[in-house]
């Protein structure tokens, strides 16, 4: 606020409100205070301070005549206006020192100043991380996708595939692709690094709804390549496609998060098939299901069943499946109810295959003269019984020890 002295000069007061009381100041000096609800005036000298005796009785008779003269109303939007200033310039970081050197005229121009220059700094900041960004962003148009997996694609039958990754992707992300390694290094991050390139062949990318694509392993941080990927996988990796028939396929690239399995394998005519799944708890064999892509329709319930979770009525594990393979895995005709875990299920008896009369003849039961093959089927069924976790091949020759072992076990029907 601006008082006009008599030489013609204008001096700047400076008006603070503390409480209910504003406060008048030239500089760091304070010459007055103003307390509408007691004072009839507007200005009320204050002798605490030492300094005000450095002002002559004339020039404060001249600063108390002229803020007289002036409206309440206009002090107290003075005011208003100079709290907000002080509040924005400690906002900014202006320290209470700077704003107290100057008059708050002066106040209000360093702080516009001031702010002028924060505005060009954060602008540049924005113009470089949009360079940034462009850099950094690729889209589909920029890689050649291999294979595309909505993210809203059942896992299993608790959870699509969004949740069953951890559930930490972004809103806008739409699909899990499969690129080649070699195009990751089209990517950069934050820092406008390029991503390494995996050693494996595929790697695996987040496509959101705006078509641009980053890597998996910038949400998923514990995403690993698996050393035993690419063309030398092992045969303890059973896989069931999207209509439930079980393989142990060769697998290019394999990574994996926790104990969850990504697999991608090479079909035909240069299709590319994903396959999730889980490692058994205390081994390394591996049991996978196909997941419902671009260039296939929905995975059956059936197959989904496989890759089941842990529920209080009972459970679908990897452990269990394995076990239920290896009992069928000699049969030659294994689909996803023969590897889900449960029991009761099955695509066919295990013993479809057994040659009865060849056994029959082995352990030496004959009736009416010929092979006694129904013998034979009881003693197996028996075996199998006691021991369901061994394979067929397992319990016959466990039976064929026996019965070498002790001859009188075995015997004819008369």
């Amino acid at each position: 606020m601006d008082i006009k002295l008599k030489d013609g000069q204008n001096l700047k007061i400076n008006i603070i409100k503390s409480g209910e009381v504003y406060e008048y100041y030239i500089k760091t000096l304070k010459i007055g205070v103003f307390a509408p609800k007691v004072m009839k005036d507007n200005f009320l000298r204050v002798e605490e301070n030492s300094l005000i005796d450095t002002l002559e009785n004339e020039l404060l008779n001249q600063i108390s005549e002229g803020i007289n003269s002036i409206g309440r109303e206009e002090i107290k939007k003075e005011a208003e206006l100079n709290e907000k200033i002080l509040k924005y310039a400690k906002e900014k970081g202006v320290e209470k020192e700077e704003i107290e050197d100057v008059t708050i005229v002066d106040a209000k121009k360093y702080i516009l100043d001031r702010n002028d220059k924060e505005i060009k700094e954060d602008k540049q900041k924005e113009e470089e991380s949009d360079e940034k960004d462009q850099i950094r962003s690729i889209t589909e148009s920029d890689v050649n996708i291999k294979q595309e997996v909505e993210l809203d694609e059942r896992a299993n039958d608790m959870h699509d595939f969004r949740y069953w990754l951890g559930g930490i992707l972004p809103p806008e992300a739409d699909k899990i692709v499969v690129i080649e390694s070699y195009e990751m290094n089209k990517m950069k991050d934050e820092n406008g690094k390029a991503y390494n390139a995996p050693s494996t062949r595929y790697s695996l990318g987040v496509l959101n709804e705006n078509g641009e694509i980053e890597p998996l392993q910038k949400y998923l941080p514990n995403l690993r390549q698996r050393a035993s990927a690419g063309s030398n996988p092992t045969e303890q990796k059973y896989q069931v496609d999207k209509n439930g028939k079980v393989e142990k396929d060769a697998i290019y690239s394999e990574y994996e998060i926790g104990d969850k399995i990504i697999q991608i394998d090479n079909k035909e005519m240069g299709r590319i098939e994903l396959n999730i799944g889980q490692e058994e708890h205390g081994g390394n064999r591996t049991l996978g299901i196909q997941m419902s892509d671009r260039n296939s329709g929905s995975t059956s319930t059936t197959t989904r069943k496989v890759l089941g979770e842990h529920e209080a009525n009972g459970e679908y594990t990897v452990n269990k499946g394995i076990e239920e393979a290896n009992t069928h895995k000699d049969c030659g005709k294994m689909d996803a109810r023969d590897i889900d875990g449960d029991p009761n299920t099955s695509s066919h008896s295990l013993l479809d295959d057994v040659d009865f009369e060849e056994l029959a003849t082995k352990w030496g039961f004959y009736y009416n003269g010929k092979p006694d093959e129904e013998k034979a089927r009881e003693y197996l069924e028996k075996e199998m019984e006691k021991s369901p976790k061994k394979t067929v091949d397992e319990n016959i020759d466990k039976l064929t020890d026996d019965f070498n072992d002790d001859f009188g076990g075995r015997g004819s029907r008369q």
